[in-house]
């Protein structure tokens, strides 16, 4: 027996459970092995993590400071995504406007804040690193926030896990330096 699975109607990442059994209308001599033990099939799909640190690690900057963003999308899914694009603009107010970023794959605009990484295979990560510099007046008290976000509409296939497609970090600005 054959069975196929619709997986645009099922939920990627669940497990179906499939147990065969056998009935007689005659004499049987072992009814013991009628019924398979359950199997489970699990349903593939493209679930991409997104993770966002820094380094060196920092819990705080000064005004002039550089540092690093680290941002990580992992396909932890069974099946290669295609159209991945990641949004991680950079905050204008506290950070100077010449910034490196370097993608292990894809491109980084840093206008748009857009990281096109384009395809994701399932079980590999692509990582961005920003290096970015608090402008020289940045008021201490004040925190530097930034997000980068999973674009999930345009991934084939869909993308069906969003709970870990965005990641937020806020580094706060402080009077004196902080080692």
């Amino acid at each position: 027996i054959t069975a196929y699975v619709d997986y645009t109607k099922a939920t990627p990442g669940t497990l179906i459970p499939n147990t065969a059994t056998v009935t007689s209308g005659g004499l049987e001599g072992n009814p013991a092995n009628n019924t398979t033990p359950p199997l489970n099939v699990a349903v593939r799909g493209v679930d991409i993590a997104i993770m966002k640190t820094t380094e060196p690690t920092v819990m705080a900057v000064t005004a002039g400071q550089s540092f690093t963003y680290v941002i990580r999308a992992t396909n932890t899914g069974t099946l290669d995504a295609q159209n991945v694009n990641v949004l991680d603009p950079l905050d204008t107010t506290y950070l100077m406007p010449t910034i490196t970023a370097v993608p292990t794959v894809g491109t980084y605009t840093q206008s748009s804040g857009l990281w096109a990484i384009g395809n994701l295979g399932a079980g590999t990560t692509a990582e961005l690193r920003i290096t970015v510099t608090v402008k020289p007046g940045a008021a201490a008290g004040s925190s530097i926030p930034n997000t980068a976000t999973l674009q999930t509409s345009g991934i084939t296939p869909p993308e069906y896990n969003t709970i870990n497609n965005s990641m937020s970090y806020s580094i706060p600005i402080s009077a004196s330096s902080v080692d």
